[in-house]
Formats: C-alpha cells, sequence, structure tokens
C-alpha cells in the first residue's frame, strides 16, 4: 500500500496535477512548485524579486535589501517581542525538563541507596540466622 501511494503521488508531481511550474495555471500560490513563483493572474510567474532567466526564477534583488524593505519598522519590533518571547518559553521548558532529569536521578540514586541498605540488613538477618543454627548445630554435637 505505500508503494501505491508513492508511485501515485510521485506521478501526480511529475504530471504537474499537484504543483504548478513556470506560466502554468493556479489558483494560489501554495499551487506554485517553488518558493520564488507566486500565482499571479491565475498563472505561476516569479515574484518582484526574481526574473525567469535560463529556465529558472534568478534573484535580482540584494536579500539584505528586501529584508529592509519588506518589514517595516513596527513589524520587525514585533517579530522581535514574539521571537523574544518565544525564546523566554523555551528557556523555561528546558530548564524545567533539566530539573526534572536531575530530580529522577536523585530520585534513582536515593532509591538504589535504600535497596542497597534493604539488601544488606537482610544479608545481615541471615547470617545471624546461619550462625546461630550453626552454633546449636554444634552443641548438639557436644552433648551425643
Amino acid at each position: 500500500m505505500f508503494w501505491f501511494s508513492f508511485v501515485l503521488i510521485s506521478f501526480l508531481i511529475t504530471k504537474g496535477y499537484l504543483f504548478s511550474d513556470y506560466r502554468e495555471r493556479c489558483n494560489n500560490n501554495d499551487e506554485c512548485i517553488d518558493h520564488r513563483l507566486i500565482c499571479n493572474n491565475s498563472v505561476c510567474d516569479c515574484d518582484k524579486y526574481h526574473k525567469w532567466i535560463e529556465n529558472e526564477c534568478v534573484q535580482v534583488v540584494n536579500t539584505s535589501f528586501i529584508m529592509e524593505n519588506e518589514m517595516d519598522l513596527l513589524e520587525r519590533k514585533d517579530l522581535e517581542i514574539i521571537i523574544g518571547n518565544y525564546n523566554e518559553k523555551l528557556f523555561k521548558i528546558q530548564s524545567l525538563a533539566g530539573l526534572f532529569v536531575a530530580g529522577v536521578c536523585f530520585l534513582a540514586v536515593i532509591l538504589v541507596m535504600i535497596y542497597c541498605c534493604y539488601v544488606r540488613n537482610q544479608d545481615n538477618k541471615l547470617k545471624r540466622a546461619l550462625k546461630i543454627a550453626k552454633c546449636k548445630h554444634n552443641k548438639k554435637e557436644e552433648i551425643v
């Protein structure tokens, strides 16, 4: 079943039924096969920062120029705030995860120590019982 779905999806992609290439029909930007293509007048076309040169969309504008002109100051501030909040949450979650792991390790060490003390106590009881049994056995031999 997996192979059939893989072959079917591969066929649909290669025949252009799922994605559209340059100058092919589309309904929205998601149907265009490349991130540099946008759906413009129902056909996939290069965006304003790329031009169609030798069978591909080639970037004709510097990336730093794109970043400076596409985002105004308020969007940058909002984005910095969002990223800052995300980083704080991520740091808190990772700190909690680290504390959890440290707590589990500490608990495991304590449990192993308790188990070792319990086993040693049981061994000591067994040794005492064996000594008592050995002494009783030796006294019976002396009497006989």
